[in-house]
């Protein structure tokens, strides 16, 4: 038996809450990026888009892929981003203990890297132990911007 998660839903899938979402005006969200709230609309669902908190202790808010609408439960290709305001935007708000594969890198992460939101939805190497809240450390090492690394929320 199948289960349909209404727009602006919370389900638990384990132990991470998985939400549903309206994607904000203006935005552009690729899956595996870090969301933010940005507003609600008229039917009271959060609008969501890229996280832009650059350094700052975020929810780790992780947009996953989009549906294909097929009886097949298969989802589309990772790259395929949210591009039309008030399209449903699934996502998983991740807790400390729990990882994903999907994490969008701004550039070069290595292996055991801590990893701190970029301000751009992507995550970057920790490299200032002043400054930057930690979110997450990297389980694989990545090789430009762009590349999607394993990590486990801290």
């Amino acid at each position: 038996m199948s289960r349909s998660t209404k727009i602006g839903s919370r389900r638990e899938l384990g132990s991470a809450i998985q939400r549903t979402y309206r994607l904000a005006e203006g935005e552009t969200v690729t899956p595996g990026e870090l969301l933010e709230i940005q507003g609600v609309d008229d039917d009271g669902v959060p609008l969501v888009g890229s996280q832009t908190a650059a350094g700052e202790n975020v929810s780790v808010r992780i947009a996953q892929e989009k549906k294909t609408g097929s009886s097949d439960g298969r989802e589309q290709p990772k790259d395929i981003d949210y591009t039309e305001a008030g399209d449903e935007v699934r996502a998983y708000v991740l807790r400390p203990g729990e990882g994903d594969e999907n994490g969008v890198s701004d550039g070069t992460v290595s292996e055991g890297d801590h990893v701190v939101s970029a301000g751009d939805g992507t995550f970057a190497a920790h490299v200032d132990e002043d400054e930057g809240a930690k979110l997450a450390i990297a389980l694989e090492d990545t090789a430009e911007a762009g590349d999607r690394f394993e990590y486990e929320v801290i």
